[in-house]
């Protein structure tokens, strides 16, 4: 399944061109809950800014590392995540995106999985199981279990126990250990179908923690912005509405919440066309340099 929409593709297009319009128009389109999210995490509101405008620039220092193969908002969120780590452990890094911090995507520190991703097998592995672990959400999606994906969310998004898992969730406790075993089961057999296509002998399936690694990098039980846009608007059908409300709320996902925050303030345009003049003055150099 494709990670870019239309829209990001063609001002990343737009962007490696040395298009200061599309650029502008990547910048207001993330500005707002990068905002969001670094006003979140820094008592300073000005020092959140500051992160923001350092943010755009590494991303656009070392856009030629941008592969697609995370959506465009939780790039940036990873190299933000990572900025501000960086000021509260009170150093910079010399490279404003190392290497590392390049591939690892929002949640908790790095997980085991990603120090292992050294050979082109690791990688392939890893790819189906993301595209297993996708299947499966989707599946959970179209027949509306939402209880299901919220406790799944849960499960390898926290360091909660299955009792503390089933409150949070407002299920039943033995609710939490069925909901992982048909998961688990599930991703088994598609991982089998995988190989069976490729005649190939499936490995078995990781330990939890590299599991949870992936589901927080690649942000699978996260909705869309453009459902929680409709969830503050009260348009969403009554299953989603409710699921977004809890992965917002129960959850506590740090990215969704911010692009909330967001879309609930729409911070002054005034500030936001400040900000934005700042962050694009100082990556102004970058943009004459195409490629």
């Amino acid at each position: 399944m494709p990670v870019l929409s239309e829209a990001d593709r063609l001002l990343l297009d737009g962007v490696r061109r040395g298009d200061a319009d599309a650029w502008r128009q990547l910048v207001d389109a993330y500005q707002g809950r990068l905002v969001a999210f670094a006003r979140s995490r820094c008592a300073d509101p000005a020092s959140a800014e500051d992160l923001v405008q350092e943010c755009f620039l590494a991303f656009l220092q070392h856009l030629h590392r941008y592969r697609g193969d995370a959506g465009l908002e939780t790039y940036l969120f990873t190299i933000l995540r990572r900025r501000i780590i960086d000021q509260l452990r009170g150093r910079r890094l010399p490279d404003p995106l190392s290497a590392a911090a390049a591939e690892v995507l929002p949640g908790r520190d790095p997980s085991p999985s990603f120090y292992a991703r050294n050979d082109e097998e690791t990688v392939l592995n890893q790819s189906r199981l993301v595209s297993a672990l996708q299947t499966l959400v989707a599946g959970l999606q179209d027949e509306q279990r939402f209880d299901d994906l919220l406790v799944l969310d849960l499960i390898f998004t926290s360091d909660d126990r299955n009792k503390d898992i089933a409150a949070r969730a407002s299920v039943p406790r033995p609710r939490v250990a069925v909901v992982k075993h048909r998961a688990f089961k599930r991703l088994q057999a598609l991982m089998q179908e995988s190989h069976d296509a490729r005649n190939t002998s499936p490995a078995a399936l990781p330990d939890n923690q590299t599991l949870a690694g992936l589901w927080r990098d690649y942000r699978l039980g996260c909705p869309k912005r453009s459902t929680i846009g409709g969830y503050l608007l009260g348009t969403l059908d009554a299953p989603w509405q409710r699921y977004t409300q809890a992965h917002l709320d129960a959850a506590e996902c740090p990215t969704c919440r911010a692009s909330l925050d967001d879309l609930q303030s729409q911070t002054d345009a005034a500030d936001r066309e400040t900000l934005r003049d700042r962050i694009l003055n100082s990556t102004v150099g970058f943009m004459t340099r195409p490629g």
